[in-house]
């Protein structure tokens, strides 16, 4: 059986146990169906072309998808000042915006939203776009969230960020709905 003879003893062999994380290991198979090299074309959406730490963000994100294979262009609804260059690192990236300047004050007109979803959607359209990356601004996700929607081939994901303001996710806020797709 089991038992030797080793300096006038016996005892039984025992197989090192394995800890939890090998056992389960063994049920995952060698080679996974996972394709992780798919290009996609990505849409990035920002509200304005301007100065900051948003712009700086998607340049990093836009040229890091690029560089890994996926069609990318970047659209704005409108530029806010011409130092958005300064932060700009990706030089072969696609940039346009819906509106050559901010067409209104404080808060879009319905005519100015309609005309923002009716452009997004033709690049969308145009570009094949299969997923559109909406990163914050109200007006910006609105927008996005209505292009989207005409597209059935077309995923929205919202970068819902927020230094600033503490965001509070409760039942009646939007973003909490539409995230979790509360009706």
């Amino acid at each position: 059986g089991g038992g030797s003879q080793a300096g006038g003893r016996g005892f039984k062999s025992r197989r090192p146990r394995q800890s939890l994380f090998l056992r389960f290991l063994k049920y995952i198979p060698a080679k996974t169906s996972f394709r992780y090299s798919v290009a996609m074309r990505i849409t990035l959406f920002i509200q304005d072309l301007g100065f900051g730490g948003v712009l700086r963000q998607v340049s990093l994100l836009a040229a890091n998808l690029a560089r890994r294979g996926h069609g990318v262009s970047v659209i704005a609804m409108y530029p806010k000042d011409n130092n958005w260059r300064q932060v700009w690192n990706a030089d072969s990236i696609d940039i346009g915006t819906l509106f050559s300047r901010k067409p209104y004050r404080d808060i879009p007109g319905p005519i100015t939203m309609l005309t923002a979803v009716s452009r997004l959607r033709r690049l969308l359209k145009r570009a094949r776009t299969e997923v559109l990356y909406c990163f914050g601004g109200t007006a910006a996700m609105l927008v996005s969230w209505l292009a989207a929607r005409t597209l059935p081939g077309t995923k929205l994901v919202w970068g819902i960020r927020g230094s600033g303001a503490l965001l509070r996710l409760g039942s009646d806020n939007i973003m909490y709905k539409a995230v979790f797709q509360i009706p």
